[in-house]
């Protein structure tokens, strides 16, 4: 059914999933349009979090060694308790799948085959350039009216992500 699948987003220490990690990885489970769990978990790989990150997200590395999984564990329930064989939802979703399948790949796991819907692509097709000044999340929730109060959180964007991509296919 259309209306059951998994929104995700990923915070990170950087743009290039070869030399960079997930630090957050953030969900929402839909069911019949209605969400049905939510939640967010820090992933320790053992690494310095940039300080650019920490400003950006809010996150530090203190919050990371003190509540983060490690690798493995976070790789085995983000794949087998989260996604499963669900439609994956996010705003710039190839960002995500590439970060997550690229930590799937150091730590010996596969990559995610499932189908996808971008929130970015969608919204550059329905909403005009002359309307709306980028296509970043934040501005296309504003676009629609939509607070975002956790910007640059994995669950905050989710929540966000979700709110957009419902009123995307209203248009």
């Amino acid at each position: 059914m259309i209306g059951d699948f998994v929104v995700i987003d990923t915070e990170t220490t950087g743009f290039a999933p070869t030399t960079c990690d997930v630090i957050e990885f953030g969900f929402l489970i839909v069911e019949d349009w209605s969400v049905k769990a939510k939640g967010s978990i820090f992933i320790d790989h053992g690494v310095r979090i940039p300080y650019r990150i920490t400003q950006i997200t809010g996150i530090t590395e203190k919050e990371i060694i003190r509540s983060g999984k490690d690798p493995l564990t976070a790789i085995d329930y983000i794949k087998n308790s989260i996604i499963k064989n669900k439609l994956i939802v996010g705003h710039n979703i190839s960002f995500d799948m590439g970060f997550l399948n690229a930590m799937f790949g150091k730590y010996g796991g596969e990559s995610l085959t499932n189908r996808t819907e971008c929130t970015l692509k969608i919204a550059r097709r329905k909403i005009p350039k002359s309307r709306i000044m980028d296509h970043k999340l934040t501005t296309i929730a504003d676009y629609f009216g939509i607070e975002t109060p956790n910007a640059h959180r994995a669950l905050g964007d989710c929540l966000t992500t979700f709110e957009v991509y419902k009123r995307l296919l209203e248009i």
